[in-house]
Formats: structure tokens, C-alpha cells, sequence
């Protein structure tokens, strides 16, 4: 449920790529906007699966670095 998937917000000064996958080698499907709250779904490694929607569906990937709790 998405109400148990902690958010994060976005602290990347210029906004953040969303990426098909965990890893600069996978295409750009989006971006998230600075300051943007996300719900974090898992990671793999410095990546982040998010919902960026918060309907509790995958959205893509964001290295982890660039989220803080919100």
C-alpha cells in the first residue's frame, strides 16, 4: 500500500532523471522537479524504485542520492 512506502523529496538542485532502470545505461523516461515528493517502492544498489504519482504503481528509477526524507 502506498501509505507504508516512506516519501522522499527531491533535493537535486536542477531536477532529477527518471530512468527505465537501475543505472545511468537505461533510457530517460521523465524527470522530477526539485522538491517533488516520491514514494519509495525499493532499491537496487545507489537506485531508487519510486511512485512518483502516489498510486502505489512503479514509476521508474532515481539514484538515491539526490532523495532525503520528507
Amino acid at each position: 500500500p502506498v501509505a507504508a512506502a516512506p516519501v522522499y523529496r527531491v533535493i537535486a538542485r536542477r531536477g532529477l532523471r527518471l530512468r527505465a532502470g537501475p543505472g545511468t545505461e537505461h533510457d530517460v523516461i521523465g524527470n522530477l522537479a526539485t522538491g517533488q515528493r516520491v514514494h519509495l517502492l525499493g532499491s537496487r544498489g545507489d537506485w531508487s524504485l519510486i511512485d512518483a504519482e502516489g498510486d502505489g504503481l512503479a514509476d521508474g528509477y532515481c539514484h538515491r542520492g539526490f532523495l532525503v526524507p520528507a
